[in-house]
């Protein structure tokens, strides 16, 4: 009997196999710090600007500025003869913190020697969480990790007088205020050889979507968020430099819209690749003259998958600001889906009738060797 249930498990495992074959491979994950500054229902406060001491004044560099996604717009404090200088968000409700960064402006009415991170957590009473190290040199951006999650209502990064710096103002350009999340994606199939109708090509929502890239100057979700008056910028111009969206679930992709800021960034070579359960495949690559503006792609097929990469490997130093390349700058992108052109089916020979009659035939024999051994014809395995 033994013996039988050996044969009948192998034989399950051949049709198994024969019927479903199924490749499973590693997902890939990665981390994505959120930047719950610009959460919405948040609202901003600050000291002053530059000779408007009242706080909240919206003349001249206002407070809000560190919250617009952009490094080169900047607040410009009140006169620091005036105290202390402030920016802080407030949130709608209790939030988690993990950690922040922050930027200072690169010019030179600007040096910062020290700050202190502060919140509140339900209460108008701040709370000191994190003071920085002594700033010996200019600092361009700091950034910091809690060891354990601040839970706040509200965040504000607090600079004494004394630590100006010897400078009349301070200047920040962006903070974000962070939240950890892990990430999973490669879960779909690629390729899937359909044809689809171009008619029927829409712009895919990407609400829900999260952005990874080689560096940012300025965020990488500047891309994903509907503005071409907000850009994700690498740090310098080497190359190459990527770009990732992560979608909220697998989609049918049939193409897409790639929008660069011209007038700092010439690309002359650039791939496109998706995420599937074997690896990264190139779904499709671009090399020759500058790309100028925009290109808009179709794919010749659909692809299946939950995340697209864009890879700049090669620029130019025909930006319409008259000079070279300074940085990877990306407007927008934009993902398109549409419906399949239905196709007649194609036999699968491991599938096919002839192919499920021997794997019944070969059944019978096995059942029939097994009983014809049980009545005493002699037959073993």
């Amino acid at each position: 009997m033994k013996k039988f249930a050996l044969i009948i498990l192998a034989l399950s495992l051949v049709l198994s196999s024969t019927f479903a074959l199924t490749i499973s491979a590693a997902e890939e994950s990665f981390v994505v710090k959120e930047n719950i500054a610009v959460m919405e229902g948040v609202t901003y406060s600050w000291s002053g600007t530059w000779k408007n001491n009242g706080v909240d004044s919206t003349a001249g560099d206002p407070g809000s500025k560190c919250f617009d996604g952009n490094v080169n717009t900047k607040w410009g404090s009140a006169d620091v003869a005036n105290g202390d200088q402030w920016v802080s968000v407030i949130f709608p409700e209790a939030v988690t913190i993990d950690g922040f960064k922050v930027w200072q402006d690169n010019g030179i009415y600007t040096d910062i020697k020290g700050f202190k991170i502060q919140v509140q957590n339900g209460s108008a009473t701040w709370e000191d969480v994190y003071e920085s190290p002594a700033f010996a040199d200019k600092w361009r951006e700091h950034e910091h990790e809690f060891s354990k999650p601040v839970t706040a209502t509200a965040f504000r990064i607090y600079i004494p007088a004394d630590k100006s710096g010897g400078k009349a103002a301070v200047e920040l350009t962006e903070i974000h205020v962070y939240k950890i999340h892990t990430y999973t994606f490669g879960k779909g199939n690629g390729n899937t050889q359909l044809e689809f109708d171009s008619e029927t090509m829409t712009q895919l929502s990407l609400a829900g979507a999260v952005t990874n890239a080689s560096s940012s100057n300025n965020p990488s979700s500047n891309a994903i968020d509907g503005s071409n008056n907000t850009k994700w910028s690498s740090v310098g111009n080497s190359t190459p430099q990527w770009i990732q969206i992560i979608l909220p679930e697998v989609q049918n992709l049939s193409g897409f819209r790639f929008v660069t800021d011209y007038n700092w960034t010439d690309i002359r070579a650039y791939k496109v690749e998706v995420a599937t359960k074997d690896g990264w495949k190139t779904a499709y690559e671009y090399s020759g003259e500058s790309m100028k503006h925009f290109q808009q792609i179709e794919f010749d097929t659909l692809w299946n998958t939950d995340s697209i990469r864009f890879t700049v490997t090669e620029v130019g130093s025909e930006a319409l600001a008259g000079h070279g390349t300074t940085s990877i700058d990306v407007l927008e992108i934009l993902l398109f889906t549409a419906e399949a052109v239905e196709q007649e089916p194609e036999t699968n020979p491991q599938t096919s009738d002839l192919s499920v009659f021997f794997m019944v035939a070969f059944s019978v024999v096995v059942l029939s060797c097994y009983l014809l051994r049980k009545r005493g014809f002699g037959y073993s395995f």
